[in-house]
């Protein structure tokens, strides 16, 4: 499967974009979001940066780059709930152009509130009760 892919090289002169040729960020990306980030980039997680995974914030399953300007760092446990939960997050730009990641939460018996992005049923559905235990 030969191909070609442009190569796009930091001021450094090591590659930040790498398209969909590697999965993994590179050493040098890694260094340009502790750069960027201080700690996860999901709101409230304080998490440092140097102990986080790196996310793809497209998702990489969905066909996202391995692409300096499309990663963001995440902790192992929010870089998990994300990829399981996608219609539980929100994702948004800084205006220094940081991924900040919203991680909605679940919705239960207790809460009665509407999310106005996305609508839910006022009451639970026997379908999204959990089963008793013995």
């Amino acid at each position: 499967n030969a191909g070609v892919s442009a190569l796009i090289l930091g001021p450094d002169g090591h590659p930040l974009y790498l398209g969909r040729t590697t999965r993994f960020a590179t050493p040098r990306q890694r260094q340009v979001l502790r750069a960027l980030y201080a700690t996860c980039a999901v709101e409230g997680c304080d998490i440092p940066t140097g102990l986080c995974e790196i996310h793809h914030t497209d998702g990489w399953k969905l066909g996202s780059p391995t692409d300096i300007d499309k990663l963001a760092p995440a902790c192992g446990f929010h870089n998990r709930w994300i990829e399981d939960n996608p219609d539980r997050v929100r994702t948004i730009r800084d205006a220094n152009g940081r991924y900040i990641i919203h991680c909605l939460p679940p919705w239960d018996a207790k809460h009665h509130e509407t999310d106005t992005r996305r609508s839910r049923p006022s009451r639970p559905q026997k379908s999204d009760r959990q089963p008793e235990g013995p």
